[in-house]
């Protein structure tokens, strides 16, 4: 084992002999080239070519001696040549030195046994070879260490790496949580204030105040609330159904076909199924849409104005459905004719051919010095829109039925008109 000397006498002998030794080997012809030994320090390049690929150059500390550098000629140029790691595999870490210090026993024992420890250590300064190996027993006391660790930082943790695949424990936190089955006695949104409940009652909605806005009670089958919004609210998904959406409100249906509706977008707002046509009706000009018209006549302004006739038009709103309840009222003064039959009616024009109700001719034996009567009856085949005209009217006649033209008046003619 080589020993330095602190001999002054041995240590000038020594360099004495080493510079002899210098001036005979400056150049060395090797089987692998020519070697050359020049001085300067780690970074000082060779200044001449080479004459032959592999020939080295060494380069030495001026003051040292030690080799700092060495370059190899590759026929095109110097290449810095690396220590390999057969090279230093038989140093002794107590003889390590750092610059002209060295390193003592106890250093290196306390060097030695900090790295083993690992203060600190991630698996970004690991480096795994193709070369490199880690016994079974390595292996499994990393493993062992990691899961058993009393905390980590890990950057996944696969469903397989965890016993049955699940994770328990009294608090978990995360941004998200996805998966097909969640399993709890109480979620929620928040612990106080406004948030939402999900628990084995329903599902609950609180205020600012902690107060319950909404709940739906599973097993009392119950939506309570202030307001309830969605697309679709039906009782069912059936043929018999009844069903709320935005576009056509409040519908009932019944075999799959819709028979009462409530919506804005319908004139008045109601329509029901109108057995006649089959089709919806809006109805609400037949629930309040009765209609009432009357004409008085003074000083004789109701004598008939055609033929043994005073009849009047009266216009109406059509109804939907295209049929009503008529009901007529007719008052006249006998005059000068005293006629023994008089006649109130109602008419879809001036004639007798559409007549909607009548009394028929009323007898008064020695002749109606005056009187009043009302008459109703049901019209049918009215028009479903716009307006139409119906016609009351009195007539009366003499002995045999004789037409009556003159002699007396209508003193007032009034008709009522109802939807149905």
């Amino acid at each position: 084992m080589w020993q330095e000397t602190t001999n002054a006498y041995q240590q000038q002998v020594a360099a004495l002999a080493a510079g002899a030794v210098e001036a005979a080997v400056t150049r060395v012809r090797t089987v692998f080239g020519r070697v050359y030994y020049i001085k300067g320090s780690p970074d000082t390049m060779p200044s001449f070519d080479g004459e032959t690929a592999g020939d080295t150059v060494r380069v030495q500390d001026a003051s040292t001696l030690d080799i700092v550098a060495e370059w190899r000629w590759t026929g095109a140029g110097w290449e810095r040549m690396q220590v390999s790691s057969e090279q230093i595999s038989n140093l002794d870490v107590g003889k390590l030195t750092v610059g002209a210090a060295e390193i003592t026993e106890a250093v290196a024992r306390r060097l030695a046994a900090v790295t083993g420890e690992f203060l600190s250590i991630t698996t970004s300064q690991l480096t795994v070879s193709e070369q490199a190996s880690i016994n079974q027993a390595v292996l499994q006391e990393i493993w062992t260490r990691i899961v058993t660790a009393d905390d980590g930082v890990f950057a996944r943790i696969r469903a397989g790496m965890l016993a049955a695949n699940s994770v328990t424990g009294d608090a978990i936190a995360g941004g998200a949580i996805d998966g097909m089955v969640i399993t709890g006695a109480v979620i929620r949104t928040a612990a106080t204030g406004a948030r939402v409940e999900l628990t084995e009652d329903g599902l609950r909605a609180y205020n600012a105040a902690g107060d319950i806005t909404t709940q739906i009670r599973g097993q009392a089958a119950e939506i309570i609330g202030g307001t309830i919004t969605g697309a679709t609210i039906r009782t069912s998904a059936g043929a018999d159904r009844t069903e709320m959406t935005q576009v056509n409100g409040l519908r009932v249906v019944k075999n799959s076909r819709v028979v009462a509706q409530l919506s804005s977008s319908i004139t008045n707002g109601l329509s029901l199924m109108n057995p006649a046509t089959g089709s919806l009706t809006p109805v609400a000009g037949t629930v309040f849409g009765g209609q009432f018209k009357d004409k008085t006549y003074t000083g004789g302004a109701g004598a008939p104005n055609t033929g043994n006739r005073r009849y009047e038009k009266m216009d109406f709103t059509a109804s939907p459905s295209g049929r009503g309840i008529v009901i007529v009222y007719g008052n006249f003064a006998a005059g000068a004719a005293s006629p023994l039959h008089m006649m109130l009616a109602c008419s879809k024009d001036t004639g007798y051919t559409n007549l909607v109700c009548t009394t028929g001719y009323i007898y008064a034996d020695g002749g109606h010095t005056g009187g009043a009567w009302t008459v109703m009856g049901l019209a049918t085949g009215l028009p479903t829109t716009g307006t139409f005209s119906l016609y009351p009217f009195m007539a009366a006649a003499g002995s045999g039925y004789a037409a009556l033209s003159s002699g007396w008046s209508v003193s007032r003619l009034a008709c009522a008109f109802i939807p149905t």
